[in-house]
C-alpha cells in the first residue's frame, strides 16, 4: 500500500480493533480505525473500508495498486472474454440437442443464468416463473415482460401458502 497517500477520505461502516495473528495495522481513519492490515509474511492484506464506493477517494486506484502491483494480476482479459468462455462452457454441459429448464424467481442470480443460457442455447432454454410472494412492487410484471421469449409457465403459489407467510410462527 505504499504509493498510496497518507491521507484519503474512506467510506466504511464497522470497526474491529482486535488484528488477526501476524498481522500489522497498516492505515487507519482520522478516528483511529484499523482500515488497512497486513502480514507482509505470508503476503495476505485486508482492507476494511469500501475503496469500490464512490465515497472513498482514489478507491479505483487503491484496487489497482492491490491487483497488479501487489497481487501481480496482469489485465489480460476483458468483459467480452469471460461472457465467451462461460457461454462455450454452457454449450459444452448442454450438448448441441438437449433442452434446459430454468426457475425463474425474479432474482439477480436466476436471471443472469437464464440470459446466459439463452445466449448460448437459445430456444432450447425454457423457463418457469416461480412468484414467491416476496418480489418488490410490480416485479413480477417486469420478469414476465423480460423473459416472455424463453417462458414456458408461470407458478405462483402465493395462494396455497399464504398462511405461512402471514404467520411464519405456526
Amino acid at each position: 500500500m505504499n504509493s498510496t497517500p497518507t491521507s484519503i477520505r474512506r467510506f466504511a461502516r464497522w470497526n474491529d480493533p482486535k488484528l488477526p495473528e501476524g498481522f500489522e495495522c497498516v492505515g487507519k481513519s482520522d478516528a483511529g480505525a484499523v482500515v488497512a492490515i497486513e502480514d507482509a509474511k505470508r503476503k495476505i492484506f485486508g482492507l476494511q473500508y469500501h475503496p469500490e464506493v464512490t465515497h472513498s477517494e482514489r478507491g479505483k486506484e487503491t484496487l489497482s495498486h492491490f491487483l497488479f502491483t501487489v497481487a501481480g494480476v496482469t489485465a489480460g482479459w476483458s468483459m467480452q472474454n469471460v461472457l465467451d468462455e462461460q457461454l462455450e462452457i454452457v454449450r459444452r454441459k448442454v450438448g448441441p440437442d438437449a433442452h434446459v429448464i430454468c426457475a425463474l424467481s425474479g432474482g439477480v442470480d436466476s436471471a443472469v443464468a437464464a440470459t446466459l443460457v439463452h445466449k448460448a442455447i437459445g430456444d432450447r432454454l425454457h423457463c418457469c416463473f416461480v412468484d414467491n410472494g416476496l418480489l418488490r412492487y410490480k416485479e413480477q410484471e417486469r420478469v414476465m415482460t423480460m423473459f416472455k421469449c424463453v417462458l414456458y409457465k408461470s407458478f405462483s403459489p402465493t395462494a396455497r401458502f399464504q398462511h405461512l407467510i402471514a404467520s411464519p410462527f405456526n
